[in-house]
């Protein structure tokens, strides 16, 4: 079950997004037993504690995710980890062969 929302209609009016949300939440634990969320936008950023804390005091505990958090701690790893991307799944880009050129530090 998902909910479409335009970046402009997240932030029109204060606490239509949070209530939304909840109502939302409720619905798919109620209806459809989820037991996590995965937030699909960045202009929800900082809404998974607040939708986490609010869940909880209803007495609906539930894991909320923030995908932009996600994909930093990602990143995180992987510069941690010394790896990269599967040159064999993504080859190395030849940014001339596009008529792009890079700047070049000295």
């Amino acid at each position: 079950m998902g909910s479409y929302r335009s970046g402009k209609e997240l932030h029109e009016t204060p606490g239509q997004l949070e209530n939304a949300l909840l109502t939302q939440v409720k619905n798919m634990i109620k209806e459809e037993r989820v037991t996590a969320i995965v937030l699909g936008c960045t202009g929800m950023m900082g809404m998974a504690k607040y939708l986490s804390k609010e869940m909880k005091a209803v007495g609906m505990p539930i894991q909320v995710i923030d995908p932009t958090a996600v994909a930093l701690g990602y990143l995180q790893m992987m510069i941690r980890a010394g790896l990269t991307h599967s040159r064999l799944e993504y080859p190395k880009l030849d940014l001339r062969e596009r008529g792009i050129s890079c700047i070049k530090r000295p």
